[in-house]
C-alpha cells in the first residue's frame, strides 16, 4: 500500500486532486488478488550493532527485500557459500527471521523447486548489510527444495539496511 500511496502522490500535480482518488482506485485494483502478505516472524536473531548506539532489525525493510527476490538464481558461485554469509552476518550487521511457512510468490523459482503452485515455501531468512552491487544483494532462503529444506542464495533489488537506530521489530 505504500507504493500506491507514494505513486498516487507523484502523479498529483498531473492529474489533479480529484483524479487522485480514481487514479489509487484503478492501482490498487491492478494489484492481485488473493496474494497472502508476508507475516511478522515467529523469532528474529539480531545481528545489529550496538555501538557506537544499540540498533535493532527492521521488520518493514526484511518484508520489502524479501518481496524484491528476482525470479532468477544468482549465477553458479557468484554467491557467498552459507558458512561464509553467516560469518559476514556478524561482521556487516543484519537479522535471521525465522517464519512457519512463508509464503513468497515467485512462480518462476517455484517450479526450478519443485512447487506444485507459485509460491516459494520458507522457514527463515538470513538477511546481512552487505550489498553485491549498487542496486543489488544476495539473501538466504531456507525454502523447500523438493520436499527438503535447505538454505538458497537468492538475489533481491532492495538495498536497505535491515538495522535501525531505536526500532524494535517485535
Amino acid at each position: 500500500m505504500v507504493f500506491y500511496r507514494l505513486l498516487a502522490e507523484a502523479a498529483r500535480p498531473i492529474i489533479g486532486a480529484a483524479g487522485v482518488v480514481a487514479f489509487a482506485v484503478s492501482i490498487v485494483s491492478c494489484a492481485p488478488k488473493g496474494v497472502p502478505q508476508i507475516p511478522d516472524p515467529n523469532h528474529v536473531d539480531s545481528y545489529c550493532s550496538i555501538k557506537p548506539v544499540h540498533e535493532l532489525p527492521r521488520i518493514t525493510a526484511v518484508d520489502s527485500i524479501m518481496t524484491s527476490v528476482y525470479e532468477r538464481l544468482p549465477a553458479p558461485g557468484a554467491a557467498p557459500s552459507l558458512a561464509q554469509y553467516r560469518v559476514g552476518l556478524r561482521t556487516t550487521h543484519g537479522v535471521i527471521a525465522y517464519y512457519e511457512n512463508l509464503q513468497l510468490l515467485k512462480p518462476e523459482l517455484a517450479k526450478t523447486f519443485g512447487e506444485p503452485g507459485d509460491y516459494l515455501i520458507a522457514h527463515a531468512v538470513m538477511i546481512d548489510n552487505e550489498r553485491v552491487t549498487r542496486d543489488e544483494r544476495y539473501i538466504y532462503l531456507e525454502l523447500r527444495d523438493h520436499g527438503t529444506y535447505r538454505w538458497k542464495p537468492l538475489l533481491a533489488a532492495d538495498t536497505q539496511n535491515v538495522c535501525s537506530e531505536g526500532h524494535r521489530m517485535m
